[in-house]
């Protein structure tokens, strides 16, 4: 037993298997699946989880997620909005509401949903690389660029650090302003 605890994958493994009709097990069990990219695996616990609880706003955020990986952006909208009325406070909701905006080129509305995220959790350097993008698509340049800045000041890995440097002396030499987009660059 204590086996099972210690790891969590076997502990919502063993929580599924045993209570199947357990919505808060199948979706620990998912999150772990979303986690590793095992999408199948999410999308199945979720779907089941759905069935017993069809309006559990954490339910419909990961099922949001799993329809953002298929390509489904409408899909993940419509979920998003049930799930925004009980959990307006989560900035994954926003950030994922974000993506499938933009996945729709409705990226003017994505970079408010963005914003959103960003102010409940405002070191997400995942979501400020998306808001980024978002804003360059609509000619926000200079705004872009901050954001990329910020988000490589927040990242921890080197490789998205370098990344969003990169981006930011992007946006700086399309505006023309080259002294700023070298000091990107070398960064």
């Amino acid at each position: 037993r204590n086996a099972d605890y210690a790891d969590p994958v076997r502990l919502w493994n063993t929580v599924a298997e045993r209570r199947p009709r357990h919505v808060r097990g199948l979706v620990n069990r998912a999150a772990i699946a979303l986690q590793d990219g095992r999408y199948e695996d999410a999308s199945r616990d979720l779907s089941a989880a759905e069935v017993l609880q069809p309006t559990n706003p954490v339910v419909l955020v990961n099922l949001a997620l799993v329809d953002l990986h298929d390509q489904k952006p409408e899909s993940a909208l419509r979920r998003l909005a049930v799930a925004s009325s009980v959990r307006a406070d989560d900035p994954v909701l926003h950030a994922a509401r974000g993506d499938a905006l933009r996945d729709l080129g409705r990226n003017a509305e994505a970079v408010t949903a963005y914003g959103d995220s960003l102010r409940i959790q405002p070191g997400d350097v995942v979501t400020r690389i998306a808001m980024g993008n978002a804003l360059a698509s609509i000619d926000r340049l200079d705004e872009a660029a901050i954001e990329f800045r910020l988000a490589a000041s927040g990242a921890s890995d080197s490789g998205v650090r370098a990344s969003a440097r990169f981006n930011e002396g992007n946006m700086l030499f399309i505006l023309e302003r080259m002294p700023e987009a070298i000091t990107a660059y070398e960064a």
